[in-house]
């Protein structure tokens, strides 16, 4: 039996330890402290979960949010990823405009509970 991986990314300089949760699941945890880093190794590695975190902002140009690199690279390499984001309350209809181009498997808002994640994470 292979082990479960999850990779994890927060950009805003949050970040939720998984380390707990994950050993009591039998998941092997990896943050990247950037989205270029992570869609770095999903070429080479498809993780079996992907936690990050959406965040709006109208200067990205052409971009709706800081995922659509992210999004566009998992759609690419991992089918069979699932895919968890966080936002906040006030970025819930921006996110749901990327949902409609992408696929999103769960969305949680902050404040970010561990007991959220666990009914996700098997």
């Amino acid at each position: 039996m292979s082990v479960k991986t999850l990779f994890f990314v927060f950009e805003s300089g949050f970040n939720l330890d998984f380390t707990t949760l994950c050993e009591d699941k039998g998941i092997q945890p990896t943050h990247f402290t950037s989205n270029r880093k992570l869609i770095s190794q999903l070429k080479k590695k498809e993780p079996d979960y992907i936690i990050a975190e959406f965040i709006y902002s109208p200067s990205l140009g052409t971009q709706i949010s800081n995922l659509d690199g992210l999004l566009g690279s998992v759609e690419r390499y991992c089918k069979k990823t699932q895919l968890i984001i966080f936002t906040q309350s006030r970025y819930r209809d921006k996110l749901d405009t990327v949902r409609d181009k992408f696929n999103i498997d769960h969305v949680l808002e902050y404040p970010i509970q561990k007991s959220s994640i666990c009914p996700i994470i098997q």
